[in-house]
């Protein structure tokens, strides 16, 4: 009975020890999410972060992480190597995760600006052919854009001012924002606006352009994404094996949790599932 009380106290104080690390690594997040949000250039996560804030967030994540597991492991009994690696490995993802985290942030924000690119060079093209300049048509532009795309225009109209030119503002944008759409658009106004040309049929060009790049790319996301669910089930099939030889033989297949060696044959297994699902996942993700 007290063994089982005391189990029940560790689980308890585990959970609450976990739940107070994601909540104070989330408020984290968030305050860099809102005080970093439209900091322009360099690595896309130093605009939602500061890298010395990174850094202590994701020390402070890597020892929350392998103290959970050494907590645990204690309090259950489970000593030696196995705990061990569990923590490492704990300590090891605690150290990715605020990375990845913002690193998605800044991925989500980008890809959801070139989707609403092909909006935003059908209302250039429209603002240059009602006869208003390129400084104006982003103004425009800005104000009747919504979402992130009002966001990244506003800012670019903030620093016309202190730009030279139209295009060292569109430079600033593209390296805030590195879409190969906008890349394309601000290549196409810098060279009308230097070798001459009418605006408006670049641009409708363009729209074509974007509009043919997003179909194919939308069939090709398809294509791409049938290949990862076969990566992902052939990763899991080894889990699954185990699970059901667990079933069948408990006493034989708890070995592998029980003893040194099983540990090994466990990292090793381990080690070698994350290679081959990071390889196949390679081989079928196809950039353009």
């Amino acid at each position: 009975m007290s063994d089982t009380l005391l189990l029940v106290f560790v689980f308890v104080a585990v959970f609450f020890v976990a739940v107070l690390a994601a909540r104070t690594v989330r408020r984290r997040m968030d305050a860099g999410l809102v005080s970093r949000a439209i900091v322009p250039g360099g690595d896309p996560v130093s605009r939602f972060i500061a890298p010395e804030e990174l850094a202590r967030l994701r020390v402070g994540t890597a020892g929350a992480g392998a103290g959970v597991v050494l907590l645990f492991g204690v309090g259950v009994g489970f000593h030696g190597f196995g705990v061990t690696l569990l923590a490492v490995a704990a300590a090891l993802l605690g150290w990715q995760l605020p990375y990845a985290f913002y690193r998605r942030k800044a991925e989500a924000r980008r890809a959801d600006f070139e989707r609403q690119m092909l909006n935003v060079v059908l209302g250039l093209a429209g603002n240059v052919k009602a006869g208003m300049g390129i400084t104006q048509a982003l103004r425009t532009l800005a104000e009747h854009t919504p979402g992130v795309v009002r966001e990244e225009l506003s800012l670019t109209v903030e620093e016309l001012p202190l730009c030279r030119d139209v295009n060292e503002a569109l430079d600033r944008l593209y390296g805030r924002v590195p879409c190969e759409d906008l890349l394309l658009m601000k290549s196409a106004i810098r060279l009308s606006t230097k070798s001459g040309g009418r605006l408006t049929d670049i641009m409708a060009q363009l729209a074509e352009t974007i509009r043919q790049r997003a179909d194919f790319r939308e069939r090709l996301k398809n294509r791409v994404a049938q290949g990862k669910f076969e990566a992902i089930l052939m990763a899991c099939a080894p889990v699954g094996i185990f699970l059901i030889l667990l079933l069948i033989d408990t006493q034989l297949m708890l070995l592998l949790v029980t003893r040194p060696a099983g540990w090994i044959a466990l990292g090793a297994v381990v080690v070698l599932e994350t290679l081959g699902f990071l390889w196949i996942r390679k081989i079928v993700t196809i950039e353009v």
